[in-house]
């Protein structure tokens, strides 16, 4: 079974990778490699 703890992880990446392709597609800036959790810019 996998953990909670995991899964919101699991799906923090996914978000952080959804808004980056969003944020490519909408501004045509190709998005950041890995951004951490200040990385985001703000919009």
């Amino acid at each position: 079974m996998i953990s909670l703890t995991k899964a919101l992880k699991a799906v923090r990446d996914f978000a952080i990778e959804f808004d980056a392709m969003t944020h490519h597609a909408k501004y045509g800036t190709p998005p950041a490699k890995k951004p951490g959790p200040s990385g985001r810019s703000t919009h």
